[in-house]
């Protein structure tokens, strides 16, 4: 099997966080999103090879890739212009008679991958019927969960939310459909998939545990709360912060080597490794690397790598029957 991660867009919608780097490397609940994504596929890492392909600040991804993960048969192609289709058509000579999985970059998604030698069918399409899943369309699917309709309308009978991951029996057949989309000036991956159903395809849909797509601030909290209420934290949390002078309310992830120093830390909190907090309250927010945050309240917050925060306390005289909002959301 050859495995495709497609990993060259702008990630434009949640700037700033991807001006310095590739939303791919952000970090959330103890690894970056690619991180997560290549975890939940291991068992498919050991005898595949995994090309990626990279464009904005993709030498970024190569370097962490090879650092991370030394022992991965990993190749490297560059995209030219831009859309799904072009991404993949890049990677053209590798779709042959093997079987081929494609895994969008902007999502983490757990499966049964073992669904693949269950099927008669040529192509999968990976669903979650419970996650809002951005730009990814949705299909809508027949009793036997053979798949009738790609689609934006997700009010359309049967329709389940696209995961980002689809599998094909043979790569030419993607190559095929993806050649028909850049004559006829289409750049979604979906639009391959809809060529390919107009033929006679046979498409099935498997459903994934869960599967989260990272595009804008407001799903990269979401992601970072739904991972580590599914266990993706800090066992010890509770354990560490009685050792040490914090309090935390999990779900957290608290890297070992974060100092953290009279704080209250969650729920939904990614602390990263070397970070300094000190006479904080955090909740719902993501520190990263190397960032260091002092005498601040936060919600909805993330600092990124090496970033630095300075708050200050306050003394204040209310007077009887006063009313004073520090800013502070309710919960």
């Amino acid at each position: 099997m050859k495995i495709i991660i497609p990993l060259a867009g702008y990630g434009t919608r949640i700037r700033p966080l991807t001006f310095s780097r590739p939303r791919a490397l952000l970090q959330l609940s103890g690894n970056t999103i690619l991180g997560h994504s290549l975890n939940l596929m291991a068992d498919l890492l050991l005898d595949n090879e995994v090309i990626f392909v990279l464009g904005y600040k993709g030498e970024m991804v190569e370097a962490w890739v090879r650092e991370n993960y030394p022992d991965l048969n990993a190749t490297f192609v560059w995209q030219i212009g831009t859309g799904q289709a072009d991404a993949l058509w890049q990677c053209r000579d590798y779709m042959t008679d093997e079987d081929l999985l494609v895994v969008s970059g902007d999502v983490i998604v757990q499966t049964r991958y073992e669904q693949i030698k269950e099927t008669e069918a040529d192509v999968i399409c990976f669903v979650d019927k419970s996650e809002r899943m951005g730009t990814l369309g949705v299909v809508a699917i027949d009793d036997t969960n053979h798949v009738t309709q790609f689609t934006d309308d997700e009010t359309v009978a049967n329709a389940q939310a696209v995961a980002g991951v689809y599998w094909f029996r043979q790569g030419h057949m993607l190559r095929s459909a993806l050649e028909q989309c850049i004559e006829n000036g289409r750049t979604e991956l979906l639009d391959a998939c809809k060529a390919l159903l107009a033929e006679g395809t046979m498409i099935e849909a498997k459903f994934a545990h869960f599967g989260i797509q990272i595009f804008d601030p407001l799903s990269l909290f979401h992601a970072n709360a739904r991972l580590l209420g599914l266990g993706y934290g800090t066992d010890d949390a509770i354990d560490r912060s009685y050792a040490e002078d914090f309090t935390a309310l999990p779900p957290v992830f608290l890297d070992d080597s974060a100092e953290i120093d009279s704080c209250v830390l969650g729920p939904y909190v990614h602390i990263g490794a070397d970070a300094v907090v000190r006479h904080c309250i955090i909740r719902n927010s993501i520190i990263e690397a190397g960032a260091v945050v002092e005498n601040c309240l936060l919600d909805g917050a993330v600092v990124g790598k090496n970033g630095r925060i300075t708050g200050q306390f306050n003394s204040i005289f209310v007077s009887d029957e006063s009313t004073i909002n520090l800013g502070f959301r309710d919960a």
